[in-house]
């Protein structure tokens, strides 16, 4: 045997003490690594979720169809209101065809409170003078396209050539305002 250095019995090796320490020391920096693992998982799974999911579309869906639609209408024909039943509505018209000589097309916005629902209606129609005052016949085939739903709130306003919807759509977890303003370029 060398000076210095006392084995027992010939064994090299850890004790079951140190070998406890070791894996105890381990463990812990395992479950360190997998929480952080976990976390940034979670985290990639809501934003992911925010940024592509049913609530983003519709917000996107929403505002797409809004601006083409509000661009495309008259400057001087457009009716906004809200009826007795707190449905916010939102009526502009336009020329399917741009030499078409008269107004002959609509698009109807309508959000409705009670089924949380953002829908459009469009179809085609004619401008004509009653007697009294311009109003509008619907020459019926009308289709309504439900554009989001989980709808809380919705407003239609206009301002000179403008018209702009504003609505928060809300899918339980969180609240995702969309804002659109569109200039209406026909006259």
């Amino acid at each position: 045997m060398k000076k210095g250095h006392t084995y027992r019995h010939g064994r090299r090796g850890l004790t079951l003490v140190e070998m406890s320490v070791a894996m105890t020391i381990s463990s812990v920096m395992f479950l360190a690594v997998m929480n952080v693992l976990a976390s940034n998982h979670k985290n990639f799974n809501q934003t992911y979720e925010r940024v592509n999911g049913q609530l983003t579309r519709e917000a996107t869906e929403a505002r797409a169809i809004f601006e083409v639609l509000a661009r495309q209408s008259t400057m001087r024909t457009y009716r906004i209101w809200t009826d007795g039943s707190a449905r916010e509505y939102a009526e502009v018209y336009y020329y399917h065809d741009q030499g078409a000589p008269t107004l002959d097309r609509y698009a109807q916005f309508c959000f409705d409170p009670g089924a949380t629902t953002l829908t459009v209606e469009y179809g085609a129609g004619h401008l004509a003078w009653d007697g009294t005052e311009n109003r509008w016949y619907y020459d019926g085939g009308a289709t309504t396209y439900v554009i989001a739903h989980h709808v809380t709130a919705c407003t239609f306003t206009q301002l000179g050539p403008t018209m702009s919807m504003s609505a928060v759509l809300n899918d339980g977890k969180v609240d995702l305002p969309v804002t659109v303003t569109a200039t209406r370029h026909n006259e």
